[in-house]
C-alpha cells in the first residue's frame, strides 16, 4: 500500500534535514515552503511517471514538518485568512491547480513559446473549496470541457479543470490525463487573448488520497463522525462534547486546525468511506491544497 511505501521511505532524509535547516532560517516559513515544494515537484520526468513517483516524497516533507514545526498551518491559516486577492485581469482561474500542475504547466508554456514573467503564489480561500473562493470573485465566465468561440476577458474566466475530471465527473481521469486535458484547453483559451499579458491561477489545491497519514482505529471512527466524507465542517454543527475532545488534543498532536467558525483537517489525515474511490480531495489546512500557483505570463 502507498501509506506503507512512504512510511518506510528514508531517501529523502539528507534532503529534509536541509530544507528544515532553510525554514529555521527564513524570514517567511511560508514562501521557503513554496520553495521547497517547487523545488520537490521535478517536472523534468516522463508525465506518466510524475504524479506517482513524487508524491510520496512530498507527503513525507509535509508529514515531517508537521511532527517538527506543526506552527506552519497557524501561519498558513492566517496567510490565507487575511491576504486579499489579487484580481489582474486578464485572469485565469484552473479550478483545482495545484503546484503538481502548476509546475508542469510553467514549463510547457516555456516550450509553446510564452515568456514566464512571474511564478509565485496565492492562497486558497478557507476552507479550500471552491465556494469560498467565488465569493471573491463575483462575476465570472465559466468554461467547462471546451472553450466558447467567443470570450469575455473583462472578467475573469473560471475553468473548470482540471477539479472537474480528476474530482466531480462521472468518470474520474488519471492526473496525467487529467492534466493533458487541462493543459490543451488552457492554450486554446490563451490563444484568443488579445492583451499582452495574461495572469493564471487557481482557487485550491489538492491532497491524493492514495498518499495520506496513517491513523489509528479510534481516530478514523471519530473523525467520520464529526466530518462524514469532508475535510471540514462548521462548529455550529458539531457536537459539545466532541468539539471539547478535539480542544483537549494538544495541537503539536491534533489532526485538525480550529478557528471560530471551522473545523479543518489538519495536513494529509484522511479516512476511507463507503464508497468513496476519487484519487484527490480537498476542504481541509494543507500545504498543498492551501498554496497555489500564480503564473503571470507575457503572450
Amino acid at each position: 500500500m502507498a501509506a506503507q511505501r512512504f512510511r518506510q521511505g528514508s531517501r529523502l532524509k539528507g534532503l529534509r534535514e536541509e530544507h528544515f535547516k532553510r525554514l529555521v532560517e527564513a524570514d517567511d516559513p511560508i514562501e521557503e515552503v513554496w520553495n521547497i515544494l517547487v523545488e520537490l515537484w521535478n517536472p523534468n520526468i516522463k508525465l506518466e511517471e510524475y504524479f506517482i513517483r513524487q508524491e510520496p516524497d512530498v507527503s513525507i516533507f509535509e508529514q515531517k514538518l508537521n511532527a517538527t514545526f506543526f506552527e506552519i498551518y497557524r501561519y498558513l491559516y492566517e496567510r490565507a485568512s487575511k491576504e486579499a486577492f489579487k484580481l489582474d485581469l486578464p485572469l485565469i482561474i484552473m479550478d483545482g491547480m495545484s503546484i503538481r500542475e502548476g509546475n508542469l504547466l510553467r514549463k510547457d508554456l516555456r516550450d509553446k513559446g510564452y515568456e514566464i514573467v512571474e511564478y509565485s503564489y496565492g492562497f486558497s480561500k478557507l476552507p479550500s473549496n471552491t465556494a469560498s473562493f467565488r465569493e471573491c470573485v463575483k462575476e465570472y465566465t465559466k468554461v467547462s470541457g471546451k472553450a466558447p468561440s467567443s470570450l469575455d476577458f473583462k472578467k475573469p474566466v473560471w475553468v473548470s479543470y482540471p477539479d472537474e475530471i480528476l474530482h466531480h465527473a462521472a468518470k474520474i481521469d488519471p492526473p496525467p490525463e487529467a492534466y493533458e486535458k487541462t493543459k490543451r484547453l488552457l492554450f486554446d483559451i490563451l490563444g484568443r487573448i488579445d492583451d499582452e499579458m495574461v495572469t493564471i491561477t487557481s482557487d485550491h489545491g489538492y491532497i491524493m488520497t492514495e498518499y495520506v497519514w496513517q491513523l489509528e482505529e479510534d481516530d478514523i471512527k471519530f473523525l467520520k463522525k464529526v466530518f462524514r466524507t469532508d475535510r471540514y465542517v462548521e462548529l455550529s454543527k458539531v457536537d459539545g462534547k466532541d468539539l471539547e475532545k478535539m480542544r483537549a488534543i494538544p495541537e503539536d498532536v491534533s489532526y485538525v486546525f480550529m478557528d471560530t467558525e471551522y473545523c479543518y483537517v489538519r495536513g494529509r489525515y484522511f479516512w476511507p468511506t463507503p464508497g468513496y474511490r476519487k484519487l484527490v480531495d480537498h476542504g481541509g489546512l494543507s500545504l498543498m491544497e492551501c498554496i497555489v500557483p500564480r503564473i503571470k505570463v507575457k503572450l
